[in-house]
């Protein structure tokens, strides 16, 4: 049955393994959920844990794994894997050392002190809670640095410091309150009055008791967390004689019928305590039966501390039926039990009570009672001693990694001085020759502004010269040939020619002639004048002339067209200005970095837009990766003041295109 049962499972772990195959890294985190779905079943769980832990280290990123180690860490010692629990542990701590986690510092920490604690090692177990309370408080965790506190304080009460366990709980009181966590809060009062009823101090430990209980009020669904302060209460009053409230308070979570179903082993220890305090008040009817019951239920679920407590009650109670067998007996089991478990308190009870029962063997019982107390008593006050020394070693390591810290800090911040003096130095350089290009770059715009002006000049006194000669030549038809020639045809006309009919009429014929060549040249001499006063600067023109002057000396087709729907002499010349300084700088753009064989500009007008386009065949450039130049900038900016839209188009290998509309007034 048992090797069948080991095939089945790893028949089913094999087959959870095969379905995780191509999961990889996150088979870690497969494992532990599997876990939590078979926490019932021990090889399943062996098993996980061993295959969460390897594949674990086939994970690259250190937060990541490190993470994954406390968890197996934790899952193991939940299920009482010691040996895995060890070496995750151990290696998750070391782990979020050298990555500097502080948080998987002080869980790690966590980790040990529950480990060491369940083992009843209070030396460690406090150690490693008294660092990762540190640890917490360095980053400021009130509620965790508050655990750990708690958790100390169990310690100390463990081994019967209950002077410094209140001052420890006192501590995380402090913290609690902070950000009121009133579970918490709950728990340590309930410790207070658990230290206050030890230490026989019973009206305090009543007042710890009544303030857990309101501390449970400002909490949903706390009527577990009631029952064990009920308990509790009862024990006090148990401690003080009054059996009567002592029974109240038993009865209050045992009239509950789902408690025996929820809680088995608390039922059974509460059932217990009413049965003991029945009998010291006096009464007789069932309490053997409701001992036995309770006896029963504790050897049931493997509860041995209660077992011991149950058997102790029990030999008191045939002590006082005068069945002195019976009651030693009990005893004795409760006595061996002690010893195995070691449960020190139980077993200095059975040995004290045996004492009483059995006086053949008094003596031998005292003096093992002596020893043990005196043993436990000295290995308390080591331990005890111990606490101090370890809270003080600690603090002076904490205090070594500061001064540690603060130098290195101390370095580091010369060092981060430094290179930012360094960074500094070279923004200065960086920006003074960004400045020099700047200034370099307006020099050019400049000049090229003052091209622009030249070119205008230049254009009007072409203009100038050719409507003076214009206007010479009008005149001179005018005036001179066409005066002389119609001279020469009046005079013609006054001639008394004599001769043939044929020859007067050729005569005439000359005349007519001559009177259509006056015309003519009338004519010519009107259109004449007419080109002077409608000649003005063409910047069509001008544009052109510089575009093709450019293009022709770098090689470069240009194709340029122009609506003849544009009156440019009705354009504002700062409009025509900015749009020339807008072409020159496309221009040269298109030359330095673009690579072009070909260039195309268009000029149109469109709803009241003027228009103009300028795209080349170029390598391109991507729009959104690379920044605008300050060349881009002031032709934005130029074409901004004019209360236009700048836009441009390019992709890598495929040329780019600026789009230019102006509102014309």
């Amino acid at each position: 049955m048992v090797v069948s049962l080991i095939s089945y499972n790893k028949k089913k772990l094999d087959s959870s393994i095969s379905s995780i195959q191509s999961i990889g890294a996150d088979s870690t985190s497969f494992y532990l959920k599997g876990i939590k779905q078979n926490s019932r079943d021990e090889i399943f769980v062996d098993q996980a844990l061993k295959k969460a832990y390897q594949y674990n280290y086939k994970v690259s990123y250190d937060s990541l794994k490190n993470r994954n180690l406390l968890k197996i860490a934790y899952e193991a010692k939940r299920f009482g894997r010691d040996s895995i629990f060890v070496k995750a542990n151990t290696e998750g701590l070391l782990l979020s050392e050298k990555i500097r986690d502080t948080f998987g510092v002080a869980d790690a920490q966590w980790n040990f002190g529950s480990y060491y604690y369940t083992k009843e090692n209070w030396e460690l177990s406090f150690k490693f809670y008294y660092k990762a309370h540190i640890n917490f408080e360095s980053i400021k965790h009130e509620q965790f640095s508050g655990k750990m506190l708690f958790n100390m304080a169990n310690v100390q009460s463990q081994l019967k410091d209950y002077t410094g366990s209140e001052i420890t709980t006192f501590q995380a009181i402090k913290r609690f309150k902070k950000i009121n966590n009133y579970l918490s809060l709950y728990r340590c009062f309930n410790q207070l009055g658990l230290i206050a009823r030890d230490l026989k101090e019973f009206d305090r430990a009543k007042e710890y008791f009544i303030q857990a209980l309101l501390y449970l009020d400002e909490i949903e669904d706390s009527d577990v967390y009631r029952e064990f302060v009920y308990n509790n209460l009862g024990l006090v009053y148990q401690d003080i004689q009054n059996y009567e409230a002592a029974i109240e308070y038993f009865n209050i979570p045992l009239n509950r019928t789902e408690l025996k179903e929820e809680n088995i082993a608390f039922y059974a220890r509460l059932l217990d305590n009413l049965t003991y305090n029945r009998f010291l008040k006096g009464e007789k009817e069932e309490i053997e039966t409701s001992f036995l019951t309770a006896l029963k239920i504790r050897d049931s679920i493997n509860n041995i501390s209660g077992v011991i407590i149950n058997k102790i009650h029990l030999s008191e109670y045939y002590a006082f039926m005068q069945d002195t067998t019976k009651a030693i007996q009990f005893t004795k089991d409760a006595l061996t039990l002690s010893k195995k478990v070691n449960n020190n308190r139980e077993w200095l009870k059975s040995l004290h009570w045996l004492a009483k029962i059995d006086r053949a063997n008094a003596d031998n019982y005292l003096e093992q009672y002596v020893l043990l107390s005196d043993s436990l008593q000295h290995e308390e006050r080591k331990i005890r001693n111990k606490f101090t020394r370890i809270q003080y070693e600690t603090d002076e390591v904490i205090k070594e990694n500061k001064l540690l810290g603060n130098k290195l800090i101390l370095t580091s911040i010369s060092g981060l001085i430094l290179i930012l003096i360094l960074s500094l130095i070279y923004f200065i350089f960086i920006q003074r020759s960004k400045n020099k290009q700047m200034l370099l770059e307006q020099d050019q715009q400049k000049a090229n502004q003052e091209i622009y002006q030249l070119m205008l000049a230049q254009q009007s006194k072409l203009e100038e010269g050719r409507s003076s000669e214009r206007e010479r030549l009008s005149s001179e038809l005018h005036d001179g040939i066409l005066g002389k020639l119609f001279g020469t045809r009046v005079g013609l006309g006054f001639l008394d020619l004599q001769g043939d009919a044929q020859t007067k009429k050729k005569l005439q014929g000359f005349v007519n002639e001559m009177q259509q060549i006056e015309q003519e040249i009338r004519a010519v001499s009107h259109d004449l004048q007419n080109e002077i006063l409608s000649s003005k600067i063409d910047f069509y023109i001008m544009a052109k002339q510089y575009l093709e002057k450019l293009c022709n000396i770098e090689g470069i087709e240009l194709i340029i067209e122009n609506d003849d729907n544009i009156n440019w002499e009705m354009i504002d010349t700062d409009y025509k200005v900015n749009i020339f300084r807008v072409i020159q700088e496309s221009l040269q753009n298109t030359i330095k970095h673009a690579d072009a064989s070909m260039i195309n500009v268009i000029f149109a007008k469109k709803q009241g837009q003027l228009l103009m386009k300028i795209k080349d065949n170029g390598k391109g450039f991507n729009t959104e990766n690379k920044s605008k130049g300050i060349g881009l900038k002031n032709m934005a900016l130029r074409i901004g003041k004019l209360g236009g839209s700048f836009n441009i188009m390019s992709k890598p290998l495929n040329g780019t295109s600026i789009i230019i509309s102006i509102p014309l007034k």
